[in-house]
């Protein structure tokens, strides 16, 4: 493809694209640009201004929202204040698949795109997303990407889940097959499938990551990760890919984890946070901390006790009025962001603290201690001899901790060392370490560290 291409994608081929589907991408793109450097109170009245429209036509329009002010004597004109706004029931997973129908507006603005996401659960969820709130969410990364100096039509290489392996019968993958070698020829990128990082996989990735000559690496987190570990076994010098930055989605890193990568890659490494079902939600700057989109979504973080430092994220798309979701729980959780001083770069948009993943990253003990896994993930740091780990709590009382190591296996002083920590931390429980060659990866390309069984059912 010639170095022509990406100033003809950003400048006219998107546009034209996006123009067939009935947006306007330039007016689009430069109204995002603005609402970024909106001052917060300037932000949180166009956020409302947002809020409320999308309130009125939810209950004019949508059975299920329409049944919930009823239930609670309210009208949307009574939704005054974001104290107002959160009497309005917080919507779960499991309450949105069981009433999809009446989700739907009986005046959608755009047409629907189906979304599927399997949860931690592992049943398959299908989300109805308005074409307006997916162009929002194309629109936010783009404004994003470009905080780390990625413009639209860079050369891009994509580390993420086939779906063409993971869809049923004879056409279905074909279709996507071709879909996606379509859009990415489009979008100047290439996609691999994380679902098998085997050697094999990542020394042919990294032969054609050499003549590819991509801008950024966009990819699941572990799966960034376990390339640069093994690019850094193998003696192979990342650096030669010069490039602008590596784009982490999808599962949270360690500070461990962002040092390699960036070590490898000589890079600095950005993070999306989103869900397929929402789109994106956040994004870190290269202040360091994490911005929310809000003139697309309003985010809230309740914290189910007010002495926890961290709360669930629940969030209600803006632009999704086909089949709204109000106040939905994501069912992650992230610590709030109490800093008060502007962004060094005056992005206006409000802050999110850290991420610290799912609520079945947590492990509830028998007496209602709650541990986050993250200190589990800090403790095997220490272990050089640990590739890679994950921590399963069956029971209240009984745990199996997985590692992955060299043909040695752990010693019996690191595993003395092990123990010993995880009973300070969790008591008098049963910890099962179990030593393997490889922990595979889930069928969707993704990686749990730490899951709790006991927080899933």
């Amino acid at each position: 493809m010639s170095n022509s291409y990406p100033y003809l994608l950003r400048n006219h081929i998107y546009s034209l694209a996006q123009k067939l589907q009935h947006r306007d991408f330039p007016s689009m793109m430069a109204q995002a640009d603005h609402a970024q450097q909106l001052s917060k109170d300037e932000l949180q009245a166009l956020q409302f201004s947002k809020l409320s429209a999308l309130l009125k036509h939810a209950y004019l329009t949508v059975p299920h929202y329409r049944a919930t002010f009823d239930s609670l004597g309210i009208k949307p004109d009574d939704i005054n204040s974001l104290e107002d706004f959160r009497q309005i029931p917080v919507l779960t997973k499991e309450e949105y698949r069981r009433e999809t129908s009446q989700f739907f507006s009986t005046q959608p603005r755009t047409p629907l795109y189906i979304e599927s996401t399997s949860g931690s659960t592992g049943s398959p969820t299908e989300f109805y997303v308005s074409q307006a709130s997916s162009a929002a969410a194309n629109i936010s990364r783009i404004r994003a990407l470009r905080w780390w100096g990625i413009e639209l039509g860079d050369r891009e290489l994509r580390l993420s889940t086939d779906s063409s392996r993971l869809a049923s019968g004879l056409w279905d993958p074909i279709r996507r097959r071709w879909k996606r070698h379509y859009r990415d020829r489009l979008m100047n990128r290439r996609t691999f499938a994380s679902n098998q990082m085997t050697p094999l996989f990542m020394e042919q990735l990294w032969r054609f990551s050499k003549q590819y000559h991509p801008k950024y690496l966009f990819g699941y987190g572990n799966a960034l990760y376990t390339l640069a570990r093994f690019l850094k076994q193998r003696g192979y010098d990342g650096r030669q890919l010069e490039l602008i930055a590596v784009v982490s989605y999808a599962e949270p890193l360690n500070e461990s984890q962002v040092d390699t990568i960036g070590e490898i890659f000589s890079c600095p490494v950005a993070d999306e946070y989103g869900a397929s079902e929402v789109g994106v939600v956040a994004y870190l700057h290269p202040c360091g901390e994490y911005h929310t989109m809000d003139d697309f979504i309003l985010v809230e973080i309740v914290k189910s006790r007010p002495e926890d430092a961290f709360g669930e994220i629940i969030v209600t798309l803006l632009e999704n009025w086909s089949c709204p979701m109000i106040r939905y729980i994501l069912e992650d959780l992230a610590v709030p962001d109490d800093n008060a001083n502007p962004c060094p770069s005056g992005i206006g948009l409000c802050r999110l603290g850290k991420t610290i993943g799912r609520k079945n990253d947590l492990i509830t003990l028998k007496d209602g201690t709650i541990v986050h896994g993250q200190v589990i993930s800090v403790l095997m740091e220490f272990m050089p001899s640990v590739q890679r780990f994950q921590f399963i709590q069956k029971d209240f009382k009984l745990f199996d901790l997985i590692v992955e190591t060299e043909e040695t296996g752990l010693s019996v002083e690191d595993e003395a060392y092990i123990l010993a920590k995880l009973h300070k931390i969790l008591g008098q429980v049963e910890i099962n370490i179990i030593p393997v060659r490889e922990i595979p990866l889930e069928n969707s390309g993704k990686f749990s560290f730490v899951r709790s069984e006991v927080n899933s059912r």
